[in-house]
């Protein structure tokens, strides 16, 4: 299953964390998962590259988290973000079985 974590903080989306696998196909083959890391990357490379904001972001096998230091939270980061988290959870009304989006999770100050 893919996991879905989004972190908020003063009204914005600050973060996010999606890791596992679908496993509708074998890896490669998986739509599910081809379509949720190309959302994922997409919205990554637009903060970073687009924005130009230096998040954290950590890029691991099945796992990429992206965190927005304090410093540099703004309200386009925060709706990128919030439309990735839009994305998916459209896309675990097809697949609920497959792909599951968390609550937010509140940061504390």
């Amino acid at each position: 299953m893919i996991r879905a974590v989004f972190s908020t903080g003063a009204g914005q989306y600050t973060g996010f964390a999606v890791s596992g696998h679908s496993e509708l196909f074998k890896p490669g083959k998986d739509i599910l998962c081809a379509a949720v890391s190309s959302t994922v990357m997409m919205t990554a490379n637009t903060i970073t590259d687009v924005l130009k904001i230096q998040a954290d972001v950590h890029v691991l096998e099945n796992e990429v988290s992206l965190s927005l230091p304090k410093a540099l939270r703004s309200d386009a980061a925060s709706a990128v973000i919030e439309g990735l988290k839009f994305h998916l959870v459209l896309l675990s009304e097809e697949y609920s079985e497959r792909l599951q989006v968390m609550k937010d999770r509140e940061e504390k100050p």
